[in-house]
């Protein structure tokens, strides 16, 4: 299970809910607790936007953990790559 502090706002997950699933969900806002936002059970989660851009409110138990590893490891050797590209350009 994820740790809530650990995810930030503008991180990717995958989220497996009850009735859909929701890969690449970018997280826009923690909460201490979805109930005050929906209909779901007291505790901690976010808001987010799915591939569609379609906001939902979702619970950290709903977060798949491989995901955020996956898409965070992904981020950053994609960050690296641009930096070294703009690097590159710089020093030539």
């Amino acid at each position: 299970m994820l740790n809530w502090q650990e995810l930030q706002p503008g991180d990717l997950v995958d989220v497996d809910g009850d009735y859909n699933s929701y890969p690449r969900t970018r997280i826009t806002q923690k909460l201490d607790d979805v109930s005050r936002e929906s209909g779901l059970a007291p505790g901690p989660g976010f808001i987010g936007t799915d591939e569609r851009g379609d906001e939902f409110v979702f619970s950290i138990e709903d977060v798949i953990p491989s995901s955020y590893e996956k898409y965070a490891f992904a981020e950053s050797r994609r960050i690296n790559s641009i930096l070294s590209l703009l690097i590159k350009e710089y020093v030539q």
